[in-house]
């Protein structure tokens, strides 16, 4: 067989490899996902959960509170649905009783949401997968608390003052936990915090990874806030801190319609890929 006819036998086998491979992938069906949720909404029948991923197909019925929705690929954008008046789009029928019908095909919705950015790209695999696990309780009020942050390891210990950022000066007692199966990995932690000042526990046994820090009183009873921290070593923690905060400020252009509880969700499920990305280490 010639040189010349061997090439064409090769370049008729890429490209049917590429037909098909591409036809696979149209074949998939797309879908979406509930990125914030507030109110009673139904599929078939059936509510549907927070962070739910759903074929791209059909009606979601509600009566009252909004819907965030976003496909599950990157560099789409979020689409909000907001039911404070009867809405229901032409494509859905059914459920005369629901005020509010909301389209599952990204084709049949009417745009005016902004994308989540580099942020859903990051966590869009860690938060379809288990979104249960970024679900933050609802606020017990407007009292001031803990802000998950990316805080630094030194040689000293682990300075906490990123979180505390938001509380009043004072004497605080804290503890960490391991964010998969909330196990304690320290003692209780007295610490004097100062505003723009360090707050800084030991550190000699902890390792670089994602925690959840638990404020306690004396005793070590919960005080009735926490929040998720990055604890980062010294040549990581400028990245770190910097793509975390630029994260939470990017959010203020997100959707109106996404519910607080939703956008911090997402934002701690961006802090676990950051803890991910580059040799951070796991506790």
């Amino acid at each position: 067989m010639s040189t010349t006819s061997a090439v064409f036998r090769i370049a008729l086998v890429l490209a049917a490899f590429t037909s098909f491979t591409l036809a696979a992938q149209s074949d998939q069906p797309e879908r979406v996902v509930i990125i914030s949720l507030t109110g009673d909404w139904k599929l078939d029948g059936a509510a549907v959960v927070f962070g739910q991923r759903l074929p791209a197909q059909g009606c979601l019925f509600g009566s009252d509170g909004s819907l965030v929705l976003q496909p599950d690929k990157k560099g789409a954008s979020a689409q909000p649905f907001i039911c404070e008046k009867p809405s229901r789009d032409s494509s859905c029928t059914g459920h005369q009783s629901s005020r509010c019908a909301v389209p599952l095909n990204p084709r049949n919705w009417k745009l005016s949401g902004g994308g989540l950015g580099n942020v859903w790209d990051a966590v869009v695999h860690l938060f379809t997968g288990e979104p249960e696990k970024y679900m933050v309780a609802a606020s017990r009020g407007i009292e001031p608390a803990l802000l998950d942050s990316v805080v630094a390891l030194q040689n000293s210990g682990v300075d906490l003052s990123p979180a505390f950022r938001d509380l009043p000066a004072g004497p605080y007692w804290v503890k960490l936990e391991t964010v998969n199966g909330s196990k304690p990995i320290s003692g209780i932690h007295a610490l004097q915090f100062v505003p723009l000042h360090p707050a800084v526990i030991p550190a000699s046994s902890i390792q670089p990874g994602l925690y959840r820090l638990v404020l306690v009183d004396k005793a070590g009873a919960p005080a009735d806030s926490d929040c998720w921290i990055l604890i980062s070593p010294p040549d990581k923690y400028s990245a770190s801190s910097n793509a975390f905060q630029l994260a939470v400020q990017k959010s203020s252009t997100w959707p109106d319609a996404m519910d607080p509880s939703a956008v911090r969700a997402l934002l701690r499920a961006y802090l676990e890929s950051l803890s991910l990305s580059g040799a951070q280490g796991q506790p």
